[in-house]
């Protein structure tokens, strides 16, 4: 697997071509659709973006072949049905299909010379076709006592090395930026991949014996980790920060908008969270007096539920035009957040939902849990105040949109933050 890329990864990167979905059939309809092609294992045909399963066991309707078509106009990883026939011959089963709660099974998928276990989750609320969102996915090597993340030891090396080895199967994970800037990697959680990737970028001046201060950012709805790290690079190098972007699927809104899973996903994410850190502060010379946790949009879920969770690690909080929900809170430790700086802010011309909802929300739980009182200072009654220990900071940025301000982030925490 040396020098290749997950099927997350490649998904991602297909440009698709325009196709025709079939209509989404009824469970005794489908059979009425034609497909044929050899038996094999689950492949997927990038020259198509076709997900091709020769052998699909449905629960008490039988064995089908089915075709599904990649749809990439969807923010997350979507597969809508194209075809399906019954199976006459009895044969294996080479994934399995239960009608009831709409899970799909895939035990092994081809993609190119890799082999993963997949699952997706039928979307119910697509009516027009019969929607598949990925919701697992690992390779077929983590069914092995794989450990979930790399080494310290190796962790430590990766301002050196190119690649990261586990049992004798070699993953590459490191990426030249530009000839002036440091190095950013990527790591896979390997485990069930559904935060999935996380990126870490480590600037210049790193030198493995003076600590950095760690920005651990959290992407909103549209992208993951990894292609956040890339809002944060030019900062890192600017002000001298570590920074690391988790992959949340939290922050994508999807947890909240099925409520599938959901308590495990969120123990997951949970977990991931204070894995990663515990990795990264372990392997890397960190300054563990400043660690911001941040996350712009949906990533303010990740930021007030798992981070604010792990007040042992984060020392201070930025939440960038961020969602809420009333119905998912965390019993944050008043006592070390109240005296610790927390920053929440949003753009003047921001979405509704948030400027004039979420935000506000969001505002209240933290300053009812905090039991802080805030003072309006020299702007507006409407647009700006400050708590009356100085610890707590709201902004509506003038002249500002949904926005993802990783250079005002950066500035806060280093100028008024970093000591």
């Amino acid at each position: 697997m040396k020098k290749s890329t997950t099927l997350l990864t490649s998904i991602l990167l297909i440009a698709l071509s325009s196709s025709v979905v079939a209509q989404m059939p009824e469970e005794g309809q489908f059979a009425s659709l034609s497909f044929k092609r050899q038996n094999s294992r689950p492949y997927f045909d990038f020259a198509t973006n076709t997900l091709n399963l020769p052998t699909v066991e449905v629960s008490t309707l039988g064995t089908y072949m089915v075709s599904m078509k990649l749809d990439q106009t969807d923010p997350l990883i979507t597969f809508d049905l194209h075809t399906a026939k019954a199976v006459t011959t009895s044969s294996q089963a080479t994934a399995y299909f239960d009608p009831k709660n709409g899970l799909l099974k895939i035990p092994a998928v081809q993609v190119g010379n890799e082999v993963f276990v997949v699952e997706f989750l039928w979307d119910w609320n697509v009516t027009e076709v019969m929607r598949f969102t990925l919701i697992d996915i690992r390779p077929i090597s983590d069914t092995q006592d794989t450990p979930p993340y790399p080494s310290d030891a190796q962790l430590a090396q990766i301002h050196k090395d190119k690649e990261v080895s586990f049992n004798d199967i070699t993953y590459q994970i490191s990426e030249k930026v530009t000839d002036s800037y440091g190095k950013k990697y990527y790591f896979s959680k390997y485990g069930r991949l559904r935060g999935g990737a996380y990126g870490v970028y480590i600037p210049q001046i790193y030198d493995g014996v003076n600590p950095l201060p760690l920005v651990v950012a959290s992407h909103g709805a549209m992208i993951m980790g990894p292609r956040e790290l890339r809002n944060w690079t030019y900062f890192a190098e600017q002000y001298g920060f570590i920074v690391v972007t988790p992959s949340y699927l939290v922050a994508t809104n999807y947890v909240f908008d099925t409520g599938f899973d959901m308590s495990i996903h969120l123990m997951e994410e949970d977990s991931m969270t204070k894995d990663i850190v515990e990795t990264i502060v372990n392997a890397l010379k960190v300054d563990t007096s400043n660690i911001l946790g941040t996350g712009f949009s949906g990533g303010g879920y990740p930021t007030y539920l798992f981070m604010m969770n792990y007040p042992e690690y984060f020392t201070a909080l930025c939440m960038r035009s961020p969602d809420y929900s009333d119905e998912y809170q965390i019993p944050f430790d008043k006592e070390k957040w109240k005296n610790r700086p927390i920053y929440v802010f949003w753009g003047e011309n921001d979405l509704g939902v948030i400027k004039d909802d979420e935000g506000p929300k969001l505002l209240n739980y933290l300053l009812a849990g905090l039991d802080l009182i805030p003072e309006y200072n020299n702007r507006t009654y409407q647009n700006s105040f400050i708590s009356r220990n100085g610890m707590f900071k709201w902004d509506a940025i003038p002249n500002s949109g949904h926005e993802h301000h990783a250079d005002l982030t950066s500035q806060w925490f280093i100028n008024e933050v970093v000591q």
